[in-house]
């Protein structure tokens, strides 16, 4: 029996999922965690805690473990095992992205610099050391007159839609890099922040599998809610895309461009783009799969899931086809049109409830829902917060009523915060 290591940081929303892939592929697993806590159903008896956030050394402890339950494969589930997958990965002969790679791709300004170097589209930018305060302003406006009005303050190095916020002019940028600032400080980070170039037009997402630097485009998702700032909460992803053909088949390209040029090989991919005037421009690509619990809305007709076809990948079983995962492909999903909402919590406090799920549950469409948060639990809305309240999933043959029914969910559902201290 193949034996896989998943890197599943606590707090993480996708074990489940991954074990429940393993357990059909009839694949075992060793979970590694960085606290002790429980393993998900089903993931055996096999659990390492080790230091997520010193990769060289858990890395080292990857090896020992390997000693006694020898691995096929390393799967990191969110970006925080991605750096450790891959040099252990390298170390034990496995399917890996290069270290440096993998390391890339956690760091906006790095990415940056490397399809820069490639000539791949992506928004024009420039960094600034927050910490200056002195200069800030001077800096900003420096900075900014590169990218111009609006632009964009990012947290270099978290991910989603934590720390990043849109400035409209001047004085609003020096306030975002400010609270930018704060939020990488809360997070451990005392590091640059990026101004760029705020990119209208509409966003989508692509999901991917490398296998030897070769891209197999698994689904391009459409983001149909407006994300014009001055945060930018993920709300609705609904698959297949239904944009211009000809204004995918460029965003397919760009990706395969800009993954070549951050130097992935292997392992699941997700990347975010945005399309104006007709031009790719790419926000951003991860070492990883599609975020939350936002993969179950990703049903192939052969039955298998994303985490099927990523596991599959890792041990080196039959591949899916390499050919865009459009209407020609071997690799379909199944007929119809899939979204998900996903649920933030609507202001900075503690949680007290989430009612209307039932209301939710009965709207026609609506095929599931998974509340990932309890109450008690300390939340925040981005650019604070990065967790997600919970899930809401639909299914129908028309694109129109999924996501006229993720809208109707979302008007049902309502999360009461006490924003007290």
């Amino acid at each position: 029996m193949a034996r896989i290591l998943i890197i599943a940081p606590t707090g993480t929303y996708r074990a489940a999922a991954f074990v429940t892939a393993a357990k059909r592929l009839g694949v075992d697993i060793v979970t590694a965690c960085d606290k002790d806590v429980p393993v998900p159903l089903g993931a055996r008896n096999y659990v390492a805690t080790l230091p997520l956030d010193r990769p060289h050394v858990a890395a080292e402890q990857v090896i020992q473990l390997d000693g006694m339950l020898p691995l096929d494969a390393i799967i990191a589930l969110d970006d925080r095992g991605v750096e450790l997958a891959a040099l252990a990965g390298e170390r034990l002969g496995l399917a890996h992205n290069d270290p440096e790679s993998a390391a890339r791709t956690l760091h906006k300004n790095l990415q940056r610099e490397a399809m820069h170097a490639a000539e791949v589209a992506q928004p024009a930018y420039r960094t600034i050391d927050p910490t200056d305060q002195r200069n800030l302003e001077r800096n900003l406006d420096a900075a900014t007159t590169v990218t111009g009005f609006p632009c964009v303050i990012k947290a270099n190095s978290l991910s989603g839609s934590q720390g990043i916020i849109k400035a409209d002019n001047l004085p609003q940028a020096l306030d975002a890099a400010r609270r930018v600032k704060g939020i990488q400080a809360k997070e451990g980070y005392d590091d640059i922040i990026l101004v760029e170039r705020y990119i209208g037009g509409y966003e989508i997402a692509i999901e991917g599998l490398l296998q030897h630097g070769q891209l197999t485009v698994l689904a391009v998702f459409d983001k149909p809610m407006p994300m014009n700032g001055p945060f930018f909460e993920e709300s609705i992803y609904i698959t297949p895309s239904m944009h211009d053909t000809g204004h995918l088949e460029a965003a397919v390209d760009a990706t395969r461009r800009a993954v070549a040029a951050l130097g992935l090989e292997s392992g699941p991919i997700h990347a975010e783009l945005r399309i104006e005037d007709g031009i790719p421009y790419v926000i951003e690509v991860a070492a990883r799969t599609i975020g939350g619990c936002c993969s179950s809305i990703l049903r192939f007709e052969d039955g298998r899931s994303l985490e099927e076809l990523v596991i599959a990948s890792a041990i080196g079983s039959k591949s899916p086809s390499r050919r865009y995962a459009g209407r020609n492909t071997r690799l379909r999903m199944v007929p119809g049109f899939s979204g998900v909402l996903m649920l933030y919590a609507p202001t900075k406090g503690t949680l007290v409830g989430i009612h209307g799920l039932d209301e939710a549950a009965r709207i026609a469409g609506i095929t599931g829902m998974d509340v990932t948060a309890h109450p008690g639990r300390s939340v925040a809305p981005p650019p604070e917060g990065a967790d997600y309240i919970g899930f809401v999933f639909a299914h129908d043959l028309s694109r129109d009523r999924v996501e006229s029914a993720l809208i109707e969910a979302a008007n049902a559902i309502q999360v009461a915060v006490d924003p007290r201290p």
